[in-house]
């Protein structure tokens, strides 16, 4: 990989859980909690 190609990468942070085990929870209070300005949860 050269220099060119790392500056395109995305950082992304997979989330992962059994069921009813609060992972909407955490990414609805993500942002708040944080300040995040560059944050987009997606959840399915």
């Amino acid at each position: 990989m050269n220099n060119a190609d790392a500056q395109q990468l995305l950082p992304v942070t997979v989330l992962t859980g059994f069921l009813g085990s609060g992972k909407t929870t955490l990414l609805n209070q993500l942002p708040e909690r944080l300040n995040a300005r560059r944050f987009t949860p997606n959840s399915n």
